[in-house]
């Protein structure tokens, strides 16, 4: 009776092994960020993200993609009631993002990510010390990839923990907003 079930079992395990396959390579782009639930008015602000990824597929339809970006992410303060103008931020954000592909290339991804606050400045001056270290954000996206690696994703971060605690120094209640737009190339079997 356990042969019945142990061959089967192998058989799906080996099938399963033979169809990941893994693609790494570059990616870059444009964020454009804010802060959400802040106190004050603000508006967006430009930026950038650069770093790299790893595609992961198991079978045709699903990958998970770990990646590590360095980003730069802030806000513009337009309240007359701040005493600053401008909030930015460089953080190494690592997200893995589940995605769903279909066979033309197109997917949609999802996933955690965690941002690990490299520098920080309040207009000029160095306001790292008012930052949380760990900013806590959730990935939506969508991508199309060629067939000879080529690719361009949109995706939105969601910032679910809180940029800072101290009252009046960085807005207490703000949470990070992403939208990102990105080039990448993937190395690897396509």
């Amino acid at each position: 009776m356990k042969k019945i079930f142990i061959l089967p079992a192998m058989l799906l395990i080996c099938g399963i092994l033979s169809a990941q396959t893994f693609q790494f390579g570059p990616k870059a782009g444009i964020n454009v960020s804010n802060f959400q639930n802040g106190d004050y008015e603000n508006n967006t602000l430009l930026g950038f993200h650069l770093g790299g990824f790893l595609n992961l597929s198991a079978g045709k339809f699903f990958a998970i993609q770990p990646e590590v970006l360095f980003s730069t992410q802030g806000s513009k303060i337009d309240d007359v009631r701040s005493s600053y103008k401008e909030l930015r931020a460089n953080y190494l954000n690592i997200p893995v993002l589940a995605q769903l592909k279909t066979n033309g290339g197109l997917y949609l991804e999802t996933g955690p990510q965690a941002g690990l606050l490299l520098t920080a400045k309040k207009d000029d001056q160095s306001a790292k010390d008012l930052y949380k270290s760990l900013d806590w954000s959730w990935v939506f996206g969508l991508g199309f990839r060629s067939n000879i690696g080529f690719g361009l994703d949109a995706r939105y971060n969601l910032g679910l923990t809180k940029i800072g605690d101290k009252i009046n120094a960085v807005e207490p209640n703000a949470k990070n907003s992403v939208i990102q737009i990105g080039l990448f190339f993937a190395i690897g079997p396509h």
